[in-house]
């Protein structure tokens, strides 16, 4: 039963238990960040009401907000426990960015503080190495952290691959891919018992998309009626190496389908907008499984861009937190 061993330990996040913590700890006390002015606009139109509606309610985290990578940590001080949320969304999907934490730990801390995930997990990734197969899922094992292991929900993953959505148990994707291993520290302190299904996905054609996303949403179907609930986190960064106005401006029109929950018109959009999401492809398969499962629209969480930790603002990367609500029963 092979394990996944990490490949950007010390590189994206801290190498060592006792920093990655306190990393993590303090990133999931994050603030709420200033969302940039088209990108709220993007949220208002996307549901075509006024007051910016498709943007989260979180609970108030307080935090010291000191820069690097420990927000809200004073040098050399021990981090504070993860303050209790106010407020939580029991989450169908959360899409959290994959950067390096000084960059984007503080959209996917904050992102999480507001969200309570199943404790069954299917991660949708991109595919940066192009490696493997097109939807490629691993299948069994464990995956693993300075903070410990993370199991692979096995009768989750062979149910998914069981399906005609085009799954294939398939490792090769996944084992020079960081989009999925980047987010398990945060996923580990914020929910300890969780087991996770990664799935990476490279496959470019739109309706082998659809398909998959209704095979994972009867999947998650499934799990439920045998009382195992599941979310999705999806992996994603938005624009990359634009300048910060051409960022904000590009990922709100990808953001407004986002909260759409539309698919199709996601996909259309990053196309002929030239917009370098490097997950539009998950976030398609994500979006036609929220759909069929109920899900209506999806609301940010949290926006911020590269150039808040470097200061250079004529080459950044987005990033982006959105969040689905579980439909009820």
């Amino acid at each position: 039963m092979p394990d996944r061993h990490p490949i950007v330990s010390g590189v994206f996040y801290p190498g060592t238990s006792r920093s990655l913590r306190h990393a993590v700890d303090a990133l999931l006390r994050t603030p709420p960040l200033p969302v940039p002015e088209p990108v709220l606009q993007a949220m208002a139109d996307a549901t075509r009401q006024e007051a910016h509606p498709a943007v989260c309610d979180g609970p108030d985290v307080s935090s010291d907000a000191t820069s690097g990578l420990t927000p809200g940590v004073a040098q050399g001080a021990a981090p504070k426990p993860p303050a209790p949320a106010s407020v939580t969304t029991d989450a169908l999907l959360v899409m959290l960015p994959h950067a390096g934490y000084v960059y984007s730990g503080r959209v996917a801390g904050r992102t999480l503080s507001q969200v309570r995930l199943a404790p069954v997990v299917f991660m949708l990734g991109p595919n940066h190495t192009g490696r493997g197969a097109p939807l490629a899922v691993w299948p069994e094992g464990d995956w693993l952290t300075p903070l410990g292991s993370v199991p692979v929900h096995e009768r989750a993953a062979a149910a998914l691959l069981d399906k005609d959505g085009g799954y294939t148990a398939n490792r090769t994707a996944h084992e020079g891919e960081h989009s999925l291993e980047v987010l398990l520290p945060l996923l580990q302190v914020r929910h300890p018992a969780l087991s996770i299904i990664p799935v990476a996905v490279s496959e470019q054609d739109a309706g082998a998309l659809q398909r998959a996303g209704a095979s994972l949403a009867r999947t998650m179907q499934e799990l439920a009626a045998a009382g195992v609930p599941s979310s999705i986190v999806l992996s994603s960064d938005m624009s990359h190496y634009v300048t910060r106005t051409q960022a904000e401006e590009r990922d709100a029109l990808a953001l407004g389908r986002m909260a759409a929950l539309d698919p199709e018109g996601l996909y259309a959009t990053v196309r002929h907008n030239r917009i370098t999401m490097c997950g539009v492809l998950p976030a398609v398969v994500a979006l036609h499984a929220c759909r069929a499962l109920g899900a209506e629209s999806a609301c940010l969480a949290a926006y911020d861009t590269s150039a808040s930790a470097s200061g250079d603002h004529e080459r950044v990367v987005g990033y982006a937190g959105m969040v689905a609500k579980r439909p009820a029963a």
